[in-house]
């Protein structure tokens, strides 16, 4: 009997190994979260804030980096998938943030971020992007704003990629005849009649706007592709407004290079040297002089600057354009894909 008990309950344990093992063998594995993801944030005042996930997975555990809206980035750390669900944590602002997400499925993820130290809990959606580096993301749909700045260098064929839309782009060719108006309206004292009234002075305003721009483009990508400058602007990440304006107003003399390192900024310069002394060519007598031609490279270096200062505060005034849905107003010619680095 003894015996016999012991081959039951050794065919029962042999059917438990067995079955343990079949579960196991059967397990799934852990939900592929590898590649980039587009996270949106709502904010209290209507608007969102979008930021990157880049994530690599082996097995169940993840790394990477995230990616805040002003391309600053951070590391990725105890990334783990279980299930559907993934953890995670990283530092932004100086803060330690603690994420948990629910896999929905293979291309989207609802997390909640929780600030450690404080009982400040944010929710937010993940969704899955190109993880090629062909991937294509949109210039500013606001033409006179730089191109956001991200993690990677421009190759110089993005350099010139940005170059032609900038320069003969819709926008390029269309936003100067608002300019032209604006100039009939309160043109200089003593402009020549010609300048003034007509279908002719429209023209020879548009004319001069557009080679303005023409010339300044030209020349700063000419120059940051021999000098190796980044043509895109850099925010401060900073909170006081102080000095984000005054991170702003030097962008426009020290910029960065392709490596990242601060540089004089002279594709600035040559830049606005050439929209300021193009118009000696045909501007009017009078107006054809070194003084004036001096004035006008000023007011390319403050053009630069307005520019800059608007690409610092996007973060605040922009909800308000998305609110407006001016972006979603605009045909899909108005600003092409761009090819570009994460």
């Amino acid at each position: 009997m003894f015996n016999s008990f012991i081959s039951r309950g050794s065919l029962a344990t042999a059917f438990l190994v067995a079955g343990l093992a079949n579960g196991h063998a059967q397990e799934p594995p852990p939900k592929d979260v590898s590649g980039r993801w587009q996270v949106t944030r709502d904010l209290r005042d209507g608007g969102q804030e979008v930021s990157t996930l880049d994530f690599k997975q082996s097995g169940s555990d993840v790394s990477g980096t995230f990616t805040n809206p002003h391309g600053e980035a951070a590391d990725i750390k105890g990334g783990k998938v279980v299930d559907a669900s993934l953890t995670f944590s990283f530092l932004y602002a100086n803060r330690h943030l603690d994420v948990a997400g629910q896999i929905l499925n293979d291309n989207k993820i609802d997390l909640t971020i929780t600030s450690q130290g404080m009982s400040e809990t944010f929710h937010a959606t993940a969704e899955r992007k190109e993880a090629s580096s062909a991937s294509s993301q949109p210039l500013n749909p606001l033409p006179f704003l730089p191109v956001r700045m991200t993690r990677k260098p421009l190759t110089a064929d993005e350099k010139l990629s940005v170059y032609v839309h900038r320069t003969f782009g819709p926008p390029a060719l269309i936003l100067p005849a608002f300019g032209a108006g604006l100039a009939m309206l309160n043109p200089p004292s003593h402009y020549p009649r010609e300048w003034k009234d007509g279908p002719q002075a429209f023209g020879r305003n548009y004319g001069n706007i557009v080679a303005t721009v023409t010339a300044r483009e030209t020349a700063s990508t000419l120059a940051s592709l021999v000098l190796h400058e980044d043509p895109r602007y850099a925010p401060s990440g900073s909170t006081n407004v102080l000095y984000r304006v005054f991170h702003a107003l030097s962008y426009t003399v020290v910029d960065r290079s392709d490596s990242g390192r601060r540089t004089l900024a002279v594709s600035n310069f040559a830049g606005a040297a050439a929209g300021g002394f193009v118009g000696m060519a045909y501007l009017p007598n009078g107006f054809n002089d070194t003084v004036h031609a001096q004035q006008r490279v000023a007011m390319q270096f403050a053009t630069l600057a307005v520019h800059n200062l608007a690409a610092e505060f996007q973060p605040q005034w922009g909800p308000i354009v998305r609110k407006l849905r001016i972006p979603k107003l605009l045909p899909e010619w108005w600003v092409p894909l761009e090819p570009q680095h994460p």
